[in-house]
């Protein structure tokens, strides 16, 4: 077998055999991100960016992890809810795990059953899901059952961006968002139980359906308008995943050299 092929198995090798060592990390890869918000009386994806999604002072902002991907939803104040639910914003349940970041914002973790572990460190709160993947979110943990911050306390808008812009298979959107919309979660979030029939997107149509690649920020900005702190935070493939989707990458590159070139 000719060098670079054998560059190639050696490389699906190494995937294996590190698939078996959870000792191997391979930082900064995170799982795209979708945005979902409320707008009046109707739940959408937004494009994460360019310009930012806005997140005004007194929204409910949760983060979660779902089929490999990091779900954002933002219910913003003075709307209808979707689902023929009530108008007013609830507060982050106490109930649930949330994170107060340094800038004010409570994040939600409003699926705490998919949580393996929370831990805060150095300023930083670190959530593991059970499926290995996790984030990392500046600020201070507040366990449930403890009181949210006083609601003065998050007065500065901001805008939510991610690091780049890509778009999913229409299907496989449709699919995930279909099984996002059953999590019974998701009343809790937006006011009422939810369908695809609540979700303004055309999965038949052209429209492109975005997603955020790397780190999500919130840029925050004081009454003039002026940048004010930022919070910034994704979450990571599992490491396993990780390492066979840098593999293969690779492997890519190879076999696409060696096409061009006729050269295995």
């Amino acid at each position: 077998m000719k060098k670079n092929m054998i560059n190639v198995l050696v490389i699906l090798f190494v995937c294996s055999f590190l698939l078996c060592d959870s000792s191997v990390y391979a930082n900064g890869i995170y799982e795209p991100s979708i945005v979902v918000i409320q707008d009046g009386s109707v739940i959408r994806t937004v494009r994460p960016g360019g310009p930012g999604v806005p997140v005004p002072k007194g929204s409910k902002v949760t983060v979660s992890e779902f089929n490999g991907h990091t779900i954002i939803t933002i219910t913003t104040p003075g709307a209808p809810a979707a689902g023929g639910g009530g108008g007013n914003v609830p507060a982050p349940n106490v109930n649930k795990p949330r994170i107060k970041s340094p800038n004010g914002k409570v994040y939600e973790i409003p699926d705490p059953d998919n949580v393996k572990e929370i831990k805060e460190d150095g300023g930083k709160v670190k959530v593991t899901y059970k499926d290995g993947s996790e984030a990392e979110v500046p600020g201070t943990y507040l366990p449930p059952g403890t009181p949210n911050p006083p609601p003065g306390d998050d007065n500065k808008d901001g805008e939510l961006g991610a690091d780049g812009i890509d778009t999913e298979p229409l299907a496989e959107a449709e699919t995930l968002i279909i099984d996002l919309l059953d999590e019974p979660w998701i009343p809790e979030v937006f006011g009422a139980p939810l369908t695809i029939d609540d979700f303004d997107f055309d999965f038949g149509g052209i429209d492109p359906f975005y997603i955020g690649t790397g780190l999500i920020t919130i840029q925050y900005f004081d009454d003039a308008g002026s940048p004010d702190g930022s919070d910034i935070f994704g979450i990571t493939i599992p490491e396993p995943l990780s390492v066979i989707l840098i593999g293969l990458s690779i492997a890519g590159l190879i076999i696409r050299k060696c096409k061009k070139t006729g050269k295995y």
